[in-house]
């Protein structure tokens, strides 16, 4: 197979159990698109009717401030493209933008659809070990988080008197 799909290939080996049969189907739909530096892949609340895989570059997801990087082998967009109420296409949730000059596969619902039920099932099995991932990710991070926040307290109860005053004023100027 072609050497140009090393991005889509990373996403599929990492996450996939079956990469040969997910890789065959998205090559030969010829949805390679590429982006210039800061053109928009999508905008927040606009439908949500694919999915992309970074193949090469970087991109940025903003809500006001750029918040996540997604790169090379990276899935973006399948938040809001899972996200949803019966019979209503979900929207995006953030503007995404390159970087720099990118390259993205784009799978749509039409492609997935036309999937044969096996390679269908194998591809949303795919997908949930990234969420799976992300969620892990989140996780840890809300643990560091509330560890440093637990530590900042600590140090706060340190300078802080019960009365308000603070313990660094009454340290100074017992000349401790």
């Amino acid at each position: 197979m072609a050497a140009h799909t090393s991005g889509i290939r990373t996403f599929l080996q990492r996450h996939c159990s079956d990469p040969a049969a997910l890789i065959s189907v998205f090559e030969g739909e010829h949805r390679l698109y590429t982006l210039s530096a800061n053109e928009r892949l999508c905008s927040a609340g606009e439908e949500a009717e694919s999915v992309w895989i970074v193949e090469e570059g970087q991109l940025k997801v903003l809500a006001g401030e750029s918040i996540v990087w997604r790169g090379a082998g990276e899935i973006i967009g399948e938040m809001a493209f899972l996200r949803g109420q019966a019979k209503a296409t979900p929207l995006r949730g953030n503007d995404v933008v390159a970087a720099c000059r990118t390259k993205v596969w784009k799978i749509d619902r039409a492609t997935l659809d036309g999937l044969d039920p096996t390679t269908r099932a194998l591809w949303y099995e795919t997908v949930a070990r990234v969420l799976v991932t992300k969620l892990d990710e989140a996780s840890l991070l809300r643990a560091s988080q509330a560890r440093d926040l637990a530590d900042g307290d600590r140090i706060i109860e340190r300078l802080v008197c019960p009365e308000g005053v603070q313990a660094t004023s009454a340290f100074l100027l017992n000349g401790a």
